[in-house]
């Protein structure tokens, strides 16, 4: 037998092949398919708590060899009873190997490969002229990685100056990486999510000006360790804009790194609670930390072109019932190695308030000088105070509490002295607008 019919011979067996296993995984795949719309939609009830109701529905899927042809309507309700139907057209790659997938050079196998588009209504052309886009790949174990991507999305929210203000995103981007909605715990999603957003603005009424953060990245990382849910993220905002009237400032660059470790199910149950009632909710986050649990701020930090502070806040609880505290120093019992720590650079403090004294047309012309006498009074009373301690750049402030034993920048407090202690401590932080 010639080489060539060889050849030939196998690429023919390998061709039924997969078509068999593309018709097969069409059907795994559809499976999977709705599998990911019934957990989209039980996750979208949590938006009943912000008074949205939003339902994927009227899904119709043909399927064809090597891809199926998806569309559905995402059915959304706002508190002020409008209703909007954005429409969806999917193209389910089958696996092992989708075609779109091949094309591209990836060749691990996987369910699906997921191509989609959702459009806004005509309606709301105006806010979302482009329609969200993704590419997606479902694994057999039901996870899934791919980019969403948004060109530009506005609408109006509610202002707490009052009135309504505007929310406008340009340019997102979502990474996924083996991202999973879990069947034990619906309201949990674990995996990698990347974030980058060219510009989130705040457009306020025009008397109240704007506010921007610019050049935003973000990344999460969200793992399921028994019955514990590990959750890490970092947050950068290159720049925070605000402007006001003719005036534009630049805050600075401002940064934020998390980490949190707490009980699955309570904090299942916290994400699931749909009620708007702020009591109702905070009731549910208390519950989420009143057992073993951390909550880790790493680092918050504001930077300018002329230093950078920074604030740390670790959290490490023991399970404890509030209803048996009877004073401040019963609060602090349950907390294990726990600590804030504040650091506050003189030059990056007086810079911040430059800027912002800008806005103001009474303190624009001496707005650098009224900075430095503020900042210089801060720094003035916190070392005098005694809850803070010089250093090179500006002042420190480190509190250490371990199961209710308390100190302060190195030194021990007494049992006696702990309520003041702290009472002067959060004054004099309050003071500096912290």
């Amino acid at each position: 037998m010639k080489l060539s019919t060889v050849a030939l011979s196998v690429v023919a067996i390998l061709g039924v092949g997969l078509t068999g296993a593309s018709w097969y995984t069409g059907k795994l795949a559809e499976e999977k398919y709705v599998e990911l719309v019934e957990k989209t939609n039980k996750q979208l009830v949590a938006l009943k708590s912000y008074e949205l109701d939003a339902q994927l529905k009227d899904v119709k899927l043909e399927r064809g060899i090597f891809s199926s042809d998806v569309t559905y309507v995402l059915d959304v309700k706002t508190p002020e009873g409008q209703a909007y139907q954005f429409t969806a057209q999917d193209k389910l790659f089958h696996g092992p190997i989708p075609l779109n997938r091949l094309t591209q050079g990836k060749l691990s196998p996987v369910v699906a490969s997921l191509e989609s588009k959702i459009s806004a209504p005509e309606s709301l052309k105006a806010n979302m002229p482009n329609p969200l886009s993704s590419n997606l790949a479902i694994s057999y174990s039901s996870a899934f990685s791919g980019n969403m991507s948004l060109p530009l999305v506005e609408f109006k929210a509610s202002n707490p100056q009052g009135g309504n203000m505007v929310l406008r995103l340009e340019e997102l981007v979502y990474d996924l990486d083996n991202f999973k909605l879990e069947d034990a715990y619906p309201n949990i999603s674990t995996g990698q999510a990347n974030l980058k957003l060219k510009s989130l603005q705040m457009l306020y009424p025009e008397e109240q000006g704007s506010m921007s953060f610019e050049g935003i990245r973000s990344k999460g990382l969200t793992s399921l360790e028994k019955d514990r849910v590990v959750s890490s993220a970092d947050f950068v905002s290159e720049k925070m804009l605000i402007s006001q009237g003719n005036e534009k400032i630049d805050l600075g660059k401002f940064s934020m790194d998390l980490l949190m470790d707490v009980d699955a199910k309570r904090f299942d149950n916290f994400l699931g609670e749909t009620s708007n009632d702020e009591a109702v909710v905070l009731k549910a986050m208390g519950e989420l930390f009143t057992t073993d649990s951390k909550l880790h701020i790493k680092s918050l930090s504001l930077e300018n072109a002329k230093g950078k502070s920074d604030l740390a806040l670790i959290l490490n609880l023991e399970t404890f019932n509030p209803d048996n505290f009877k004073g401040m120093a019963d609060f602090l019992t349950p907390l294990q190695q726990s600590l804030l720590e504040v650091k506050l650079d003189k030059d990056n403090m007086e810079e911040l308030l430059t800027q912002v004294n800008k806005l103001t047309p009474e303190t624009r012309e001496q707005a650098e000088i009224l900075a430095k006498q503020i900042v210089a009074q801060w720094l003035s009373e916190a070392t005098q105070g005694g809850f803070a301690v010089s250093t090179d750049k500006g002042i420190a402030v480190k509190l250490e509490v371990d199961k209710g034993n308390v100190k302060l920048n190195g030194t021990d407090i007494p049992q006696e002295q702990v309520e003041t202690a702290l009472f002067m401590l959060m004054l004099g932080l309050g003071s500096m607008g912290m």
